[in-house]
């Protein structure tokens, strides 16, 4: 089953070079605020019209593994995606089991 995971920020240095791009989601994150919507401008500044990133307790998740997601996706397209066990069978995500770099 798909939860819902609200980041937190904590840093411990000032790192030398920010990105431009990344400067409203620090900021964001700094001040506690909903990261959706920069991360959704974030999103189209690059050209794509939504961002997801997932994470499971798992290598192979299952039945018993516990998968969490951050989306700009709408909340009710996350619940269809995780009843209809679209997981199982998505081609993107069996991409992403072969290696640790983003899926574009």
């Amino acid at each position: 089953m798909l939860q819902t995971l609200l980041p937190s920020f904590q840093r411990d240095d000032q790192p030398k070079y920010t990105p431009p791009l990344l400067v409203p989601l620090i900021a964001a994150a700094e001040k506690g605020l909903d990261l959706r919507p920069v991360v959704q401008s974030i999103t189209v500044n690059l050209g794509f019209d939504s961002f997801m990133y997932g994470i499971s307790t798992s290598l192979r998740p299952n039945q018993e593994t516990r998968n969490f997601v951050f989306t700009t996706l709408p909340a009710e397209w996350v619940l269809h995606y995780d009843q209809s066990a679209y997981l199982e069978v998505d081609p993107r995500f069996l991409c992403v089991l072969e290696t640790r770099l983003p899926f574009l």
